[in-house]
């Protein structure tokens, strides 16, 4: 009898034990339902920067005339920007089965005569590097004026080399762009980081220097590529 009394008195401490781990684990339990973690994410939209060619071609008739070629420059981005362009022309035969290159000149003359705009010419500054570099900002999905109005092909009948009667004639255009920042410092930096040139921006009558300056003259500021004084 007193052997029976002990087990159950052990029975009830075990069962005491356990009931206090299962609290203590309950008081654990509970304490990890109050502590939780937020995670917070910030989406920080960046200007884009962003150019687009926009060309109209019309061949026309005959073979050896005017073609209408329109070349303009259009920002595609939402960042205002700095914006430079180079051409290239090529002359392609074909001779048997393989491509040849032909010069763009020949017999002391240009094979085509390129009608470039007053624009690309009042607006554009040759870098002489290959580019040449736009003396505005150009705002976010602004156009500049025509660069080019058409190609005359007049000559090729005048010339002795008469491959270039049925040569193919490419004319192509690439463009660079980048951020003009609000920041005039920054700015000059980016344009002489990306484009390898200095600039000095003018409002009319005097050097911009200022931020203040800049963002009320931006859209009407020339461009000086080179650093040089206007």
């Amino acid at each position: 009898m007193m052997h029976l009394f002990r087990r159950k008195k052990n029975i009830a401490k075990l069962i005491s034990v356990l009931l206090l781990v299962l609290l203590t684990a309950g008081i654990g339990v509970t304490g990890a339902t109050i502590s939780h973690r937020m995670k917070l994410t910030n989406q920080i939209r960046t200007p884009t920067v962003s150019t687009e060619i926009e060309e109209e071609f019309d061949p026309g008739t005959p073979v050896y005339a005017n073609k209408t070629k329109i070349v303009k420059f259009r920002n595609t981005g939402t960042a205002d920007i700095f914006i430079r362009v180079a051409y290239a022309e090529t002359w392609r035969y074909q001779e048997s089965g393989e491509s040849v290159l032909l010069p763009n000149h020949s017999e002391g003359r240009e094979i085509t005569d390129k009608a470039w705009t007053l624009s690309w010419q009042a607006d554009w500054q040759d870098g002489g590097d290959g580019w040449f570099y736009y003396k505005k900002v150009l705002k976010p999905d602004q156009v500049t004026e025509a660069v080019l109005d058409h190609v005359n092909f007049g000559h090729v009948t005048e010339l002795s080399d008469t491959r270039y009667r049925t040569a193919a004639y490419e004319l192509t255009f690439q463009t660079e762009a980048v951020q003009a920042s609000r920041e005039i410092q920054t700015a000059k930096d980016a344009a002489e980081h990306v484009f390898g040139k200095t600039i000095t921006l003018w409002n009319g009558k005097h050097e911009i220097s200022s931020d203040a300056d800049w963002n009320s003259n931006k859209y009407t500021a020339l461009v000086n590529w080179g650093g040089d004084g206007i």
